[in-house]
């Protein structure tokens, strides 16, 4: 198992969120949800970073860089609609990029040997699904990505926005 394919999904996802992010014209639409209960665009892409440090960590070996954010932006994280609650849009989005590069490399140049691990959350709800590293690091570029792109897409969408293509 390798992950170039799913590396060239990531990179051209995150490449399609970097197109629909700057809608800074919509006051403060970082923390704008769509409807109730609907995450919005700063938890989305705290959460993309956050997801793509950890996973970069597993592939590469490395400590992961943003630990101190899991709390708020991790799975199962309460998405909030206080401003003050989170970093400042421009330090998430910029820790999201650095986390994709991470990733990125991390899946370049991993060792098969790795991707063959066993699964390294047991108590994720991810657990009964993929049993390896690869799978997980698989399933995260080329599946949880464009899963919060699509609600990005349609967060833009509602505010009246023009398709991308």
């Amino acid at each position: 198992m390798n992950l170039t394919h799913a590396r060239r999904v990531f990179l051209f996802q995150n490449g399609l969120i970097e197109l629909m992010l700057p809608l800074k014209e919509i006051g403060n639409w970082p923390m704008q949800r769509p409807f109730a209960n609907a995450n919005h665009p700063l938890w989305i892409v705290g959460h993309l970073a956050v997801t793509a440090d950890r996973v970069a960590g597993m592939l590469s070996g490395d400590a992961t860089t943003l630990d101190t954010w899991r709390d708020r932006f991790g799975i199962g994280s309460e998405v909030l609609d206080d401003a003050a609650a989170y970093p400042p849009f421009h330090e998430v989005h910029g820790a999201w990029q650095a986390a994709n590069q991470r990733l990125a490399d991390a899946a370049g140049a991993v060792d098969a040997s790795v991707l063959e691990r066993p699964f390294p959350l047991p108590d994720s709800p991810l657990a009964e699904h993929l049993d390896s590293v690869g799978a997980l690091a698989a399933f995260v570029m080329a599946s949880h990505v464009p899963f919060h792109a699509g609600q990005l897409s349609m967060w833009r969408r509602a505010r009246g926005a023009s398709a991308l293509f």
